[in-house]
Formats: structure tokens, C-alpha cells, sequence
């Protein structure tokens, strides 16, 4: 999983550059998404110190920018999980009640929603594009076949007409 977007208030384009090249592998242990991604369930982290045990991600993550406090729900779509949304704060704490983790769980779940319709979306005008593909196809097919029909007409009525020239009359 790659990060493909990192977004803050005064988030110089260097340390977005230095997020985006973290790679987490999600078939391994390496992250704290990676537990979420697992087990699709939200993981809040009030308060990270930098003596905490931290996956090795996560520890690429930390020497970037400090992490004090992480939230992160996981983005399922119809088709599967998608990836995750996480929020960290580099600067304090964050004291989320229980209100605002719903809150933010029921974002996380419109998002998951606006993208399972985007993917659909998405899927419908490829399909669209290959019905119009084979639609095209047969309807050359069937010119082709028209054609052809046309002239085996003309080629039988020659051969009748020559024929009726070459046969004596009756």
C-alpha cells in the first residue's frame, strides 16, 4: 500500500514527498494499517511516545514527523477493502471521545461508500465500452454477411441466367 495522500495544515511539499515514497506491505506485520487492514476494524492511538514499540513502517512514518496520537478506519467497498484512512497528529495528543471516533467512523463509511460507487462507476463505462466494442463487431459482421449474401444473390442469378442461354428452350 503506498501513501497516496498526505494533507495538512502547513505540510511542506518535501515531507509529502518523504510520506508518499513509505511503502507498506500488507501481506506482512509492518504497520499499525496493517492491523486494520486485517482485521477491517478502526485502531486509535491516543498518545504514541517515541519509546513505543513501533512496526518498521510505522517507524519510517515516525522519523519523518513524530507521531503522537493515530486513528485509522478501514475503506471496504462491495468488491473488498480498498485501504485504509488514517489520521495522525505530529503536533499533541488528540483526546477523541467516543463521539467523535463514531463520527469519524461513520465519514470513513460514507467515503468507502462514495468510492464503492466511483469503482462502479467506473466498471460500468468499461463494460459500456465493450458492449459498444462487440456492437460494432457484429454489426460489421453482419454488413460482411449482407454482402455476402448480395452476391451469392447476383451470382445466382447470373448462373440461372446463363443457364437459360445455354440450355436449349422446352
Amino acid at each position: 500500500m503506498d501513501i497516496y495522500g498526505v494533507y495538512g495544515k502547513n505540510l511542506a511539499p518535501e515531507l509529502v514527498k518523504k510520506y508518499q515514497s513509505v511503502r507498506i506491505p500488507l501481506t506482512e506485520q509492518q504497520s499499525l494499517t496493517t492491523s486494520v487492514v486485517h482485521q477491517k476494524l478502526p485502531l486509535y492511538i491516543r498518545h504514541l511516545r517515541p519509546d513505543d514499540a513501533l512496526l518498521p513502517a510505522d517507524r519510517d512514518i515516525y522519523e519523518i514527523s513524530d507521531l503522537t496520537s493515530f486513528i485509522s478506519f478501514p475503506l471496504e467497498t462491495a468488491i473488498g477493502l480498498e485501504g485504509c484512512i488514517v489520521f495522525i497528529s505530529t503536533t499533541h495528543p488528540t483526546d477523541q471521545s467516543n463521539d467523535d471516533i463514531e463520527f469519524l467512523d461513520a465519514v470513513s463509511k460514507q467515503l468507502s461508500s462514495s468510492l464503492s460507487n466511483a469503482i462502479l462507476y467506473e466498471q460500468s463505462l468499461q463494460d459500456r465500452d465493450e458492449i459498444t466494442r462487440q456492437m460494432e463487431i457484429q454489426s460489421e459482421q453482419a454488413r460482411e454477411i449482407e454482402l455476402a449474401n448480395t452476391a451469392l444473390q447476383q451470382a445466382h442469378q447470373e448462373s440461372e441466367t446463363l443457364l437459360l442461354n445455354i440450355l436449349p428452350a422446352q
